[in-house]
């Protein structure tokens, strides 16, 4: 299309949803490190049979869909329309964490809120909590089930050692009364010595205006399975619409990250799952429990798209499935899950295993599109970066409001709907939308703002322009820390790896990756991998073991460099580093690198803030013995040091805990004195003790203080009673004598 015509179809679309309100519905569903390969579709180890069906039938695949290297990451990319590296969060944000995206950044939800759109979020927000101003239910939201971090799957927040918290926020013993703080501390939360937190919320007041909304916790000590509770508020939402406006619904799943648990055994009271599916014997037991996990998830999936198609709602409906970041194959335990193989790499790092993900559009909307171009299924080749769905909702709803900025103004899907469309594609008089053709992503180490290597230089990072990709220090992952060294003029090169398999580790990818691993690809399924996984230089390479064959473990196209350059159109794995085969490339790519990285926004300090923490401990819950994980809007982040400026170890952050003590001490001194706690507690319905610790030591300190405080009235009473009968006796005498 040309941009006067495209210009024009945007124009019509507008009208169109303006007079007709045609507008879709949207649901975008996020699966949390779902790799490329974990789904059947794309060759994956088990089998996923719900997406394999979604994808296959009245759908687009995204074949090169990327996203950021971790969550957080990811999340304020897609709400930005920004490079990760360009929305000021480009890491994890944690608890405590003071990292958000760039408040004056306006959300997509947002603009699709000020369209007509009514907005429903789910799960994990993980973008910042910080400002009550970066919270959903001001960002386009009026409803919701949601953590600001993140639940578990069983939990609705955290249960955090205060060992982890003196990490950052040390309890210091320097003189007799910090020592005293420490200590209740200690005794008040014995024996686990952990600090509860609450972090699912849902939204009051969600059809006011966004001044007037507030977050309220939900679910408090609800032990449900979290994609139970996320998916059945997603379709008690939508059972309540009238279709008088559209919808927006954000599903962030929590499955399947890491610190897998089986899953429920029902969907609902009746239906009893069978996940027998999950026991093929290559798989290991780990494997298998990712499978399960994998498998209550579509089924819950499959429960929306059923609520949908039930109220009315499916015909008019755009869905979008992909997932937030490549694999992780192994937890801190080692256990493998997830799967990146054949692709080189994995979650957190710049290489095609922890970016590349699986992708699909899906819904009625798409059915209708594909039904006028006379198909049933359509694959899309070109390059979508997570920050590219921001413009792309814009112009299916036919808005072009954003402004994107220059890595940002490209007419993705005009170019999907050209090519599904057999009329279009091909023609050079229609088929001329602007495509991506280059995605860059970077962490900067040192002063920001001068060029590298003057006080500035690169963490893990890639540029990809066209078929060929420049990887940067591609053995360090995102959230490693920066190292000291401000003057080097790269970072220490560390092993890299080209994935796990069952605990497999492949350096380099040698005869048995060929065997076991690659060429089980293209047995599979050939011809998705021969567009999917093929390396053509792989293929070439002698399987002796002489110099320059697959074997040869100095073969100079396996050797780690700080600089590694693939092309990535013929060797879609990675396999290769050609950069000193093609120096010219290497150099052009790089300085077009140093170039952007000018552009580098200054995100906000990772690091946790005391205020954070005050206002956790503010927040202390009497009724539900914990605390929440609230905004503190910037509020006494300096109160016992700035981590990252102070020494942690110098600090004294005393008074924090103190101030915890106290509350847990009135909490146990209400329960003593308030005759009306106990209906309370019953109509509240607080958890059970063995959820959550009682201050017993405050207890049994005020029962005592209350046991000698009557034992004293009493003894006074007894005195005065004593007193007033010797009175009583003297002034009877006194009385006689003056008769007499």
């Amino acid at each position: 299309m040309s941009r006067l015509s495209t210009a024009l179809a945007f124009f019509i679309l507008s009208i169109i949803a303006l007079t007709f309100g045609q507008d879709p519905n949207i649901v975008f569903i996020w699966f949390d490190d779902l790799g490329f390969n974990d789904v059947s579709y794309n060759g994956g180890p088990y089998s996923t049979p719900l997406l394999a069906e979604w994808a296959n039938e009245d759908a687009i695949k995204l074949n090169f869909h990327y996203c950021e290297q971790v969550c957080s990451a990811s999340r304020s990319a897609l709400l930005t329309g920004r490079y990760s590296w360009k929305s000021g969060l480009n890491t994890v944000t944690t608890q405590l964490s003071q990292a958000h995206f760039d408040e004056t950044a306006t959300l997509y939800p947002q603009r699709l809120e000020n369209r007509g759109y009514r907005g429903y979020m789910a799960g994990k927000w993980h973008v910042g909590y910080k400002y009550e101003s970066i919270c959903p239910h001001r960002r386009g939201f009026m409803n919701g089930t949601y953590g600001h971090v993140g639940t578990q799957y069983y939990n609705r927040g955290f249960r955090r050692s205060f060992d982890v918290y003196d990490e950052q926020f040390p309890c210091s013993d320097n003189n007799r009364r910090n020592a005293k703080i420490c200590t209740k501390r200690k005794k008040t939360f014995r024996p686990q010595n952990r600090l509860p937190t609450h972090d699912t919320w849902t939204i009051a007041n969600g059809t006011k205006p966004k001044a007037q909304r507030v977050e309220v916790p939900i679910h408090i000590g609800d032990p449900s399975y979290s994609e139970f509770l996320f998916s059945r508020g997603i379709m008690d939402f939508i059972k309540v619409q009238d279709g008088s406006a559209p919808f927006y619904i954000q599903y962030n799943l929590f499955t399947p990250h890491s610190s897998l648990v089986e899953p429920p055994n029902t969907t609902n009271d009746s239906y009893v799952i069978d996940y027998s599916l999950c026991n093929e014997t290559y798989l290991l037991p780990n494997k298998q429990l990712f499978c399960r996990q994998m498998w209550y998830a579509q089924l819950k999936i499959n429960e929306i798209f059923d609520t949908l198609k039930e109220e009315g709602f499916w015909n008019n409906t755009l869905v979008i499935l992909t997932s937030d970041n490549g694999a992780a194959p192994e937890s801190e335990s080692g256990i493998a899950f997830g799967q990146t193989l054949p692709l080189r790499g994995t979650k957190s790092g710049p290489h095609e295993g922890g970016i590349r993900t699986p992708a699909m559009l899906k819904g009625g909307f798409i059915e209708n599109l594909l039904q006028n171009y006379n198909i049933s299924e359509c694959e899309y080749n070109g390059l979508v970066h997570i920050s590219d769905w921001y413009q792309i909702l814009m112009d299916i709803i036919g808005i072009r409001a954003h402004d994107p900025d220059n890595d940002h103004d490209l007419e993705i899907w005009q170019d999907i709907q050209c090519k599904c469309d057999p009329s279009c594609n091909g023609d050079p008089a229609q088929d001329t939308a602007v495509q991506r053709e280059e995605m860059i992503m970077m962490r900067l180490c040192g002063e920001r703002g001068i060029a590298w290597p003057n006080g500035q230089y690169y963490h893990s990072a890639y540029i990809r322009q066209g078929r060929w990709k420049l990887v940067i220090n591609g053995s360090y992952s995102v959230t490693d820390p920066c190292p000291p060294d401000l003057n080097a003029t790269g970072l220490v090169p560390q092993n890299i790896f080209m994935g796990y398999s069952n605990h497999t580790i492949f350096p380099f990818p040698n005869q048995t990756f060929y065997d076991q691993i690659y060429l089980r690809q293209f047995v599979r399924n050939f011809n998705r991998s021969d567009l999917l996984y093929r390396s053509q230089c792989l293929d070439l390479l002698d399987n002796t073991t002489g110099p320059g064959s697959i074997n040869d473990v100095n073969n100079s196209l396996f050797q780690y460099s700080p600089f590694m350059l693939f092309d990535v159109e013929s060797d879609r794995i990675e396999a290769c580093n050609v950069a000193e085969l093609y120096p010219n490339i290497t150099a052009a790519l790089f300085a077009r690198f140093q170039n952007k990285s000018m552009e580098y926004l200054v995100d906000e300090d990772e690091y946790g803030s005391p205020g954070a923490l005050m206002a956790q401990v503010q927040s202390w819950d009497c009724d539900y013995d914990t605390t929440y994980l609230v905004p503190w809007e910037g509020l006494r982040d300096n109160s016992c040091g700035a981590d990252g400026v102070d020494n942690i170890t110098a600090r004294i952050c005393n008074s924090i805990y103190k101030q915890l003590n106290t509350k847990v001490a009135q909490c146990a001194r209400r329960r003593l004195l308030d005759d009306d706690y106990d209906d309370d507690v019953e109509d509240k319905q607080i958890p059970s003790s063995s959820q959550y610790d009682y201050n017993w030591s405050s207890i049994i300190f005020y029962s005592l203080c209350f046991c000698i405080g009557v034992v004293i009235i009493l003894l006074i009473m007894e005195f005065v009673s004593k007193y007033m009968e010797q009175n009583k006796v003297l002034i009877s005498t006194q009385n006689q004598e003056l008769t007499v």
